[in-house]
């Protein structure tokens, strides 16, 4: 039985605005991450009824639904620390580490032509439990890779979270906030239908999503805090509703200051929200009544 870790993944940038065609970059996030186990108790009250959802979807077809229902009596069960909520891909790495070990003529990692597919496949499983879903989530967590999507597709990427290496780091900052994603997807999309904050999100968001995303992956650091500034300013001004309660003083006191900067995490609302600083122990000196996870 496949035992190895099934990490998180983070969305770093085009959270929402992926839906205008932006581009959005995610990477695992080894911090959290779901495996299988064998247990005397097994995993069935929470196994059982999504094998019965694949049933009635007729995913038999693409995956061993008798051999995985077989595993799950005899007490395999999926041990993970993803919190639900929080926008990390809890229920997609289920359904990654599901397909990896009961897929027929599985979709290997390294097969680029079938990405598309094979995405579409895990949203088709992903849907039990969000209704509906982009199958983005499960894809990333299976390639175990950063992906880079956009309108022509996914690509993988060999970049990676700057590490001890620099200065400048990446940081989650816990809400404690649960949070559904779709209430705040209405949000965004609701906020879209004016005319007005379509004008800006054209101009300024998506301009600045571009820019953040190529220099991340250019690893020009300096250069993105001052865009990472810039699109923590637009959530404040113009998506407020995405700025967990309670975070918008903090959220301030990042833009009025270059110690570290704050922006929406996957969907908002709660859960994480993502942080960048040149300066880590400072700012978390500074921000010491939070829960902080340095990545990298």
């Amino acid at each position: 039985m496949i035992s190895h870790p099934y990490y998180a993944k983070l969305l770093l940038w085009g959270e929402h605005i992926v839906i205008h065609g932006a581009q959005a970059l995610a990477t695992p996030l080894p911090a959290f991450s779901g495996h299988w186990v064998q247990t005397a108790a097994g995993d069935e009250e929470r196994l059982l009824p999504f094998l019965a959802y694949l049933y009635r979807e007729g995913m038999e077809k693409w995956l061993d639904l008798r051999a995985f229902e077989e595993k799950v009596t005899a007490g395999l069960a999926f041990a993970s620390n993803i919190p639900g909520g929080y926008g990390l891909g809890s229920s997609g790495a289920l359904c990654a580490a599901i397909y990896d070990a009961f897929a027929r003529d599985k979709i290997e990692r390294g097969d680029t032509s079938r990405y598309l597919e094979l995405k579409s496949l895990l949203g088709r499983m992903e849907s039990f439990f969000h209704g509906s879903s982009s199958g983005i989530d499960p894809l990333i967590i299976y390639l175990n890779r950063s992906v880079l999507l956009d309108a022509k597709g996914v690509q993988t990427l060999d970049w990676q979270l700057p590490g001890e290496e620099s200065a400048f780091r990446f940081f989650l900052l816990d809400t404690g906030l649960q949070r559904q994603a779709g209430d705040f997807i209405h949000y965004f999309l609701e906020q879209s239908k004016q005319p007005s904050f379509g004008n800006v999100l054209e101009k300024v968001l998506l301009p600045a999503n571009e820019s953040a995303i190529e220099q991340t992956l250019n690893h020009s650091y300096a250069s993105l805090m001052t865009v990472f500034d810039e699109i923590s300013a637009f959530q404040l001004n113009f998506l407020p509703g995405l700025i967990p309660p309670g975070f918008t003083a903090v959220w301030k006191k990042g833009l009025e200051a270059d110690l570290f900067k704050l922006k929406v995490c996957g969907a908002g609302g709660g859960g994480f929200v993502l942080g960048f600083t040149p300066d880590f122990p400072t700012t978390r000196a500074y921000l010491s009544d939070f829960p902080l996870i340095l990545l990298g």
